[in-house]
């Protein structure tokens, strides 16, 4: 599950492969909170739009009112990210990601610290370490196409795609799934962390398949999460996507568009409201 939707609720130095045409792909993603019912019973708490082209992936979510695009470019070992709502862009470096990233886990242990040191509630010490270094028991069922992950905080189960992925648009796929919550999580920290979602992807890694659908029971934090992922794989692109690509890739260089830093940018999105 891509943590940019689940927030709606929340390796420098990776070699990256060649892109071909096997690469070029679109992931259709849509996000259900479970607590309210089956899914479909009510509106999808968020829809995405995933396009893979050229060694880049282009992400979209549906219907927000600020408008962004992030664009993933592992070649550049960076992202661009286009606020299309506020005709703003900003680029932000895998290093910067990791330090940003390392600092929240630091300030993370150091809570940890202050509350071992106030007598606070183990409960909530014993979640908050879980999230620094998930453990979980991972069971395969080859025949259904299910993974599963479960811990007594925070589970996963994930049903495959059947097999016509292929080893390549896998690594493509997971490589990119690692990065996009890295970056979530330092856009919109939430208290599952990102670490738990990095062990899924390896295990999925280890099987060189991709998820259909991702869902996510969470006792973490004290408030119980239930969501699930429905992802449509598509394994070729058409017009339609290939022209939402030509028109994000001429973004940057329109006229009244600004190019900002990232915390610029970020600051931005405070003061928009979100």
């Amino acid at each position: 599950m891509q943590y940019r939707l689940a927030a709606m609720v929340a390796a420098v130095g990776l070699v990256w492969a060649e892109p071909s045409a096997a690469q070029d792909f679109s992931v259709y993603t849509r996000v259900y909170d479970l607590t309210r019912g089956p899914a479909g019973a009510s509106p999808p708490l968020g829809r995405s739009l995933s396009l893979f082209h050229a060694g880049k992936v282009y992400d979209y979510v549906e219907g927000e009112s600020h408008g962004e695009v992030i664009i993933f470019e592992p070649a550049q070992q960076r992202f661009r990210i286009l606020g299309t709502g506020r005709a703003l862009w900003t680029t932000v470096h895998f290093d910067e990601v990791h330090l940003k990233l390392k600092a929240a886990l630091d300030e993370t242990r150091m809570h940890v610290v202050r509350l071992r040191q106030n007598a606070g509630s183990q409960t909530a010490i014993e979640q908050i370490e879980f999230t620094l270094s998930p453990l979980f028991e991972v069971r395969h069922d080859a025949a259904a196409r299910i993974l599963s992950l479960t811990s007594p905080w925070l589970s996963y189960r994930a049903r495959l795609e059947g097999g016509e992925t292929g080893r390549d648009a896998a690594e493509v796929y997971l490589r990119y799934a690692d990065w996009i919550a890295r970056l979530n999580y330092v856009l919109h920290p939430h208290p599952l962390g990102v670490e738990a979602r990095l062990v899924l992807n390896e295990r999925l890694r280890e099987l060189q398949r991709v998820p259909v659908e991702v869902e996510l029971e969470s006792e973490v934090g004290g408030a119980a999460m239930h969501l699930r992922a429905e992802h449509q794989f598509h394994w070729r692109l058409d017009a339609r996507d290939r022209g939402l690509i030509h028109e994000w890739e001429s973004f940057a260089g329109s006229r009244g568009v600004r190019h900002v830093t990232f915390a610029e940018y970020q600051r931005s999105l405070f003061a928009g409201g979100r």
